[in-house]
C-alpha cells in the first residue's frame, strides 16, 4: 500500500486520498466536516509516516456522547480503533460482521442496509467517511 495523493483541504470542506494497493487504487474522497443524525463529523487529524501508513482521525460529536474513531491504513488491511477490520476492494473496502447485533442494527437502518451484503457491508470509495460515521452513529 501506497499513499499516492492526499489533498486535506478544510477550507474548502473536502479530502481526497489516492491509495496504491497491489492489485486496485482506491480513491477515498469526502468532506472533512458534514452534519450525520443527531450531530456533526469532523476529520480531526490526518498523518503520513515514512513506511506509507496512513492514520486518520475522525470524530462524531453527538447530544447523547462523542464517539472518536482513529483510522489506520496498513498494507493489506483497514483497522478502525484496532478493532474493526475492513479489506480494501476495487471500489472501497469490505467489512465483515460477525456480531449478530451489529449487523440487526446496521439493518434497520433504511440508508445502511443497502450497504448490506449477508455478513458483510461494502464501503464505497465516495462518502467513504460519511458512511463508517452513519455506521458507528447507529452501532454506538
Amino acid at each position: 500500500m501506497e499513499v499516492k495523493n492526499l489533498v486535506f483541504n478544510r477550507l474548502g470542506n473536502n479530502i481526497s486520498i489516492l491509495i496504491d494497493y497491489p492489485q486496485f487504487q482506491i480513491q477515498i474522497w469526502d468532506k472533512v466536516k458534514f452534519n450525520i443524525n443527531d450531530g456533526y463529523v469532523e476529520i480531526k487529524s490526518i498523518a503520513v509516516d515514512f513506511q506509507d501508513k496512513l492514520n486518520l482521525e475522525l470524530v462524531i460529536y453527538r447530544n447523547t456522547g462523542d464517539i472518536s474513531l482513529n483510522f489506520s491504513f496498513t498494507d493489506d488491511i483497514l483497522k478502525i480503533n484496532d478493532e474493526y477490520i475492513l479489506e480494501p476492494y476495487d471500489e472501497g473496502y469490505i467489512w465483515e460482521i460477525e456480531n449478530p447485533d451489529l449487523l440487526f442494527k446496521i439493518g434497520m437502518n433504511p440508508e445502511l442496509s443497502a450497504l448490506l451484503q449477508n455478513n458483510s457491508i461494502k464501503i464505497h470509495q465516495q462518502d467513504f467517511f460519511k458512511n463508517i460515521a452513519s455506521i458507528f452513529s447507529v452501532i454506538g
